[in-house]
């Protein structure tokens, strides 16, 4: 079982119960084989017991989590570029 279907399968029993999802963090499979990044947020609307219905909005945060990785890269590059040049200078030389 991929790790994204038990994510998502836990976000269905925590909705179940009546729990509101916020922005639940969940990875979905495409047709054409890519692996999404997404949030969820779910609400579930009951009568008493009875099941009524559900609201359900997925939100595709793949490119936002590319580039905060590719800006966390940069930085940590930068800062050892930074460093591994603050321990070659010479001053005065």
């Amino acid at each position: 079982m991929s790790e994204g279907y038990v994510h998502l399968r836990c976000a269905v029993k925590r909705s179940s119960r009546g729990e509101a999802l916020q922005e639940y963090p969940a990875r979905l499979g495409c047709k054409d084989g890519t692996i999404r990044e997404v949030r969820i947020t779910a609400s579930v609307n009951f009568d008493g017991i009875e099941f009524v219905n559900t609201r359900c909005l997925t939100r595709d945060v793949t490119d936002e989590m590319r580039a905060d990785r590719a800006i966390r890269l940069s930085a940590e590059r930068y800062a050892t570029l930074a460093e591994r040049g603050r321990d070659s200078y010479l001053p005065g030389a």
